[in-house]
């Protein structure tokens, strides 16, 4: 009898831990990421600020992130970048500045269309840069 409410206490436990974990999306947000990126089909949601953001991981672009409002508008997109499609400096930027090559590059573009790159750096150090190079973070 002992044992079979222990097994129950702590099945129920269980249950609660994965139902708080779960972040409530709502559906015009889930439908908006499904209209926009049809191969996101497991995507992982968070909260960030009053926005929802979807990670999933494609084929074709690797982990993907996309941030929606919680009326379903986009916000922005961020994927992986191959180094070769950076802009030239940042890679002479992250040489110079920190005398390490790049490890990961991040392509964000946001609903009105600007783009930044999240560079990190072999080292450690993450780097945020703007459309045309410019370094916007240290």
């Amino acid at each position: 009898m002992m044992k079979t409410r222990l097994f129950f206490a702590a099945f129920l436990m269980m249950i609660s831990g994965l139902l708080i974990a779960q972040t409530p999306v709502p559906l015009v947000v889930k439908s908006e990421l499904s209209r926009r990126y049809p191969n996101a089909k497991k995507a992982v949601w968070s909260k960030t600020g009053d926005n929802y953001e979807a990670k999933w991981k494609s084929k074709t672009d690797g982990q993907s992130e996309a941030t929606f409002t919680p009326f379903g508008a986009f916000v922005s997109v961020t994927t992986a970048t191959p180094i070769e499609f950076l802009p030239a400096s940042i890679n002479g930027y992250i040489k110079g500045h920190y005398n390490s090559t790049i490890a990961d590059a991040r392509k964000n573009v946001s609903v009105v269309g600007k783009i930044t790159y999240r560079i990190k750096t072999k080292t450690g150090k993450t780097v945020i840069f703007d459309q045309d190079g410019k370094c916007l973070s240290r």
